[in-house]
C-alpha cells in the first residue's frame, strides 16, 4: 500500500545501508547505558593529573602509565563520532517515517516495521522509540504512538491465544480480528495502526459478495457497482489503496466481474479488449495479446498430445493380453516417446 507496505513501508536507502553496523546493537539495553558507553569511548584512558601527584619529597616517582598512540586516540574519536552521527541520522529518518505515517494514516505498522530494523530487543526498541518521540513536533500524536507500543505485547499475546476456525466465514473471522484490535489497542489506535489493512479487507469481502450476485446484474451496471464498492470502503485511504490494487488488480477485478455468465468466446474477447484499453497502454496491450496467443497455442498443443496419448492407451490396452509384459512395456514406451517428440520440442518433452 502507499506508504508502502504489506505492508506499506517508507525506505531511506542511506540510513538502511547503515543498519547492520549501528552502535546500539551493543550489549547496552537502554539510553543511559548507551550514553555512558559513548562517554567512556570519548574519554582518554588513564588517571587524571591530580591522581598522578606524588609526595613532594618522593625520591622515585612511579613511571607514568603508558598512553595510547595518537593514531589510536584519533581512530577511537572518529568511531565515536561516526556512531553518534549514525544515531542522529536514524532518529531523523524515523521521525520522517513517522511524519509520513501521520500524514497518510492507517498504516502505522509500517513505521514500527522500520523501527524494528534498528533495534534488536524490546528494551532497545523502547529506548529508541522514546528518543524518536522526544523530538517529535506533535506531542499528542507522539503520545498515541507510545501508547500503541505499550499495548502491542498484550495484543499480540491475545492474538496468539485466539482460535478461529477456517470453517467460519471470512467476514466473521475478520470481524473477530478487528474487535480484538479495538479491544486491546483502542479504537482510534487500531484505526491508526491497521486502518488501511482493514479497509482493504472490507473491500475484498465486498467484492466477493458482488461476484456472487453478478450473474443477476445487468452487465452495464456491474462496473458502476465495483466503483461504488471502492468508494464505500476505500474512504480516506483511497489513494493508498488504489496504489495497492494497481492497474493490474483493478483490471482483473473488473474483468472477472464482466465475464461472469458470458459464454460466447467472441463476447469474452470483446469485453477483454475493451477493458484492456481502459487500464493499459498500447505497448502493454500488445504484450498481453501476444502472451494470450502463446498460451492458446500451448493449450492446443497439449490437447493434441493428450488426445494422442489417449488413443495410444486404447490401442495398447487391447494388446496387453496378447504380448509378453516386457515386450508390451518396451513398445509402449517407444511409442510414447515418439508422441512426445512429435508434439513437443526436446526441452518440453523432458519436462
Amino acid at each position: 500500500m502507499r506508504t508502502r507496505t504489506l505492508w506499506m513501508t517508507a525506505a531511506c536507502a542511506v540510513i538502511l545501508s547503515l543498519a547492520t553496523g549501528l552502535w546500539w546493537h551493543s550489549t547496552a539495553e537502554d539510553a543511559a547505558a548507551i550514553s555512558a558507553e559513548l562517554i567512556a569511548a570519548a574519554t582518554p584512558a588513564g588517571p587524571s593529573g591530580a591522581a598522578n601527584a606524588g609526595a613532594p619529597f618522593a625520591t622515585a616517582a612511579p613511571p607514568p602509565p603508558q598512553q595510547p598512540a595518537r593514531q589510536d586516540i584519533m581512530a577511537s574519536d572518529e568511531a565515536t563520532l561516526g556512531a553518534q552521527q549514525r544515531y542522529q541520522y536514524t532518529l531523523t529518518h524515523l521521525r520522517d517515517v513517522l511524519a509520513e505515517a501521520q500524514a497518510a494514516p492507517g498504516n502505522l505498522q509500517a513505521f514500527f516495521s522500520q523501527l524494528a530494523q534498528y533495534c534488536d530487543s524490546a528494551t532497545s526498541c523502547q529506548a529508541l522509540l522514546a528518543a524518536v518521540l522526544a523530538g517529535y513536533p506533535d506531542p499528542a500524536f507522539a503520545e498515541m504512538v507510545a501508547r500503541i507500543q505499550e499495548r502491542m505485547p498484550a495484543y499480540e499475546a491475545a492474538m496468539q491465544s485466539t482460535v478461529m476456525s477456517m470453517s467460519e466465514p471470512p467476514a466473521q473471522r475478520f470481524n473477530t480480528l478487528q474487535a480484538l484490535r479495538e479491544q486491546m489497542l483502542g479504537r482510534e489506535e487500531a484505526e491508526l495502526m491497521y486502518g488501511q489493512e482493514a479497509a482493504w479487507a472490507r473491500y475484498r469481502l465486498g467484492y466477493g459478495e458482488l461476484m456472487a450476485s453478478a450473474g443477476q446484474m445487468p452487465p452495464d451496471t456491474r462496473q458502476q457497482a465495483l466503483n461504488d464498492l471502492r468508494q464505500q470502503h476505500f474512504g480516506e485511504y483511497a489513494e493508498a489503496l488504489r496504489d495497492v490494487e494497481g492497474s493490474r488488480g483493478a483490471y482483473e477485478h473488473a474483468l472477472a466481474l464482466q465475464l461472469t455468465g458470458v459464454t460466447s468466446e467472441a463476447e469474452r474477447q470483446r469485453i477483454t479488449q475493451s477493458l484492456r484499453q481502459q487500464y493499459f497502454t498500447d505497448e502493454q496491450i500488445q504484450a498481453m495479446n501476444q502472451r494470450d496467443q502463446q498460451l492458446a497455442a500451448q493449450a492446443e498443443q497439449l490437447a493434441a498430445y493428450q488426445a494422442a496419448v489417449a488413443a495410444l492407451d486404447a490401442e495398447f490396452g487391447a494388446l496387453q493380453e496378447t504380448l509378453p509384459a516386457t515386450q508390451w512395456q518396451s513398445q509402449y514406451q517407444a511409442r510414447l516417446s515418439a508422441l512426445r517428440a512429435m508434439h513437443f520440442s526436446a526441452g518440453e518433452s523432458d519436462r
